[in-house]
């Protein structure tokens, strides 16, 4: 905010002076303007798409490397140390790819904006000769004329280098709202739903082929056609290997998740 709000004074004060100085002169300058606005804004643009690939590239390394933590006994005793590497590499390389990308995005949208600064420099010395030619201006508005333009490009050179992070908090801001206001398909808070007809609980438990996959992990089948009862008073034991689907089978029961059928 400080930033843009220092940009406008520099702006509205060169504008002011520069008037002042020769209206023919900066009404030709304006031709120039939307030359240097117009690289900015497409790096933002760019650059904003590359951080949205990369950063969906990270939380799925991050999701790799967690998995890989919490079932690491399982994944130790079948030998897929290798295998996790090579997932957690290969979502890793194209954040890598991204940010080399939005590197060259940032040396060419800021390489063609201070090109273009120069180049208006350059017009704007051929135009004030041929006004100073003409008797319509003097050399001191000519300078007077330049300096402001060249202060006001300095601040757009600013806004160009902060154009990549805003670009990228922005992004991460984006997620962060589509995360707090995404509403849950379980609305623990309503009345509404199945009430046992005594109104309280037999304690009978029972799945009749039921098939349930994580939400972030739709592609990984946890049940296929589970089906298991239990009977009051029962007591049962969940054995099996990590991974084999016990901690899932109770936050069912406590419905964290609903089941998919």
């Amino acid at each position: 905010a400080g930033l843009a709000v220092s940009q406008i004074a520099v702006l509205i004060a060169g504008l002011y002076i520069s008037f002042d100085a020769s209206w023919r002169l900066t009404l030709c300058i304006f031709g120039v303007i939307p030359a240097i606005v117009l690289p900015v804004a497409v790096q933002a643009k760019v650059v904003g798409r590359y951080a949205e690939r990369a950063n969906a590239s990270l939380v799925r390394a991050a999701s790799v490397a967690s998995e890989t933590l919490l079932q690491l006994r399982t994944i130790a005793a079948f030998g897929l140390e290798a295998r996790a590497v090579d997932a957690f590499t290969a979502e890793l390389s194209l954040p890598y790819k991204q940010d080399v990308l939005k590197g060259v995005a940032l040396g060419v949208g800021s390489g063609t904006a201070a090109g273009t600064i120069l180049f208006a420099a350059a017009f704007q010395y051929v135009v004030g000769a041929l006004f100073f030619d003409a008797d319509l201006i003097s050399f001191s508005d000519i300078m007077s004329c330049l300096l402001v333009l060249i202060f006001m490009a300095f601040g757009f050179a600013t806004v160009s280098r902060d154009v990549s992070d805003r670009a990228e908090a922005m992004q991460a801001a984006r997620r962060v709202y589509k995360l707090v206001s995404t509403l849950s398909a379980i609305d623990a808070l309503a009345g509404t739903g199945a009430v046992p007809p005594s109104g309280r609980a037999a304690g009978r438990i029972e799945f009749v082929e039921v098939s349930f996959a994580y939400p972030a992990r739709r592609d990984v089948q946890v049940y296929q056609g589970l089906s298991l009862t239990i009977e009051p008073g029962a007591t049962v034991a969940l054995a099996g290997p990590s991974g084999c689907g016990k901690s899932t089978l109770v936050a069912l029961l406590e419905r964290w998740y609903d089941v998919d059928g």
